[in-house]
């Protein structure tokens, strides 16, 4: 059973550091190619040219209400979530079973790492820190370590 746990462990932290590179990395994309990314994934869920969404954005000046911008903070909210998952796994197959000190724990590192990224996303060419983002990001975090918690509740209710 420890083997178990040691493998799992492991693999929650390799997930959870795979997670943290990946939000790194589209945050350190420069705002032109984040864009481009983001209209590239917005052309496949609505079958419509990156030029028509280019023209479609231009007649709204808001890139909030549009499909891009949806895509763009349900992208940050997933990837949120999926962190929130992994930091609370990481924790529960390290420390065992402290639901709250693991929760609040979980909580602390994925608002830092929030917090962290949207700094690091200001120093990068054409692109913007916002605090909302992080509200966005934290909430993934919250909703995904929430989940963890009902499910290991619901199901494995099991001491480490």
């Amino acid at each position: 059973m420890k083997i178990l746990r040691l493998f799992l462990c492991c693999i929650s932290y390799i997930c959870l550091v795979a997670t943290m590179l990946t939000a790194f990395g589209f945050s350190s994309q420069e705002g032109e190619k984040s864009d481009s990314v983001s209209k590239k994934v917005v052309s496949i869920v609505t079958g419509k040219s990156v030029a028509e969404i280019n023209r479609l954005e231009q007649e709204r000046k808001d890139d909030q209400v549009t499909v891009n911008g949806i895509i763009r903070k349900c992208a940050h909210f997933s990837l949120y979530l999926l962190m929130g998952i992994f930091a609370y796994l990481s924790l529960i197959f390290t420390f065992g079973k402290k639901d709250s000190l693991l929760i609040a724990a979980a909580l602390a590192i994925c608002l830092l790492y929030a917090s962290s990224d949207e700094i690091h996303q200001y120093f990068s060419s054409g692109r913007t820190a916002a605090a909302s983002d992080v509200l966005l990001d934290f909430s993934g975090s919250a909703i995904g370590i929430f989940l963890i918690y009902k499910l290991k509740e619901i199901f494995f209710d099991v001491s480490y």
